[in-house]
């Protein structure tokens, strides 16, 4: 936590091709997520995000190798 009690580091899922397929499917157009998604606590919020919006993650690769992480700091 920060010095004035908020959290230090918030996830939120994101990336350019997972942001499109998740605009695609919330605006009802049939859409896919055609990628790897890691098995880690990252790769399950990624997962239920694309379920959330409808877009279908059938053909997604589970990978036991971690998910990438960006970081960014608001001042």
């Amino acid at each position: 936590t920060t010095s004035e009690g908020e959290a230090a580091f918030a996830p939120y899922v994101g990336g350019a091709v997972f942001n499109t397929a998740i605009a695609l499917g919330r605006l009802g157009a049939p859409a896919g997520f055609f990628s790897g998604l890691s098995s880690d606590l990252f790769g399950g919020q990624l997962r239920e995000a694309l379920g959330a919006s409808k877009v279908s993650s059938t053909y997604a690769h589970t990978s036991p190798r971690p998910t990438t992480l960006a970081f960014v700091r608001l001042n």
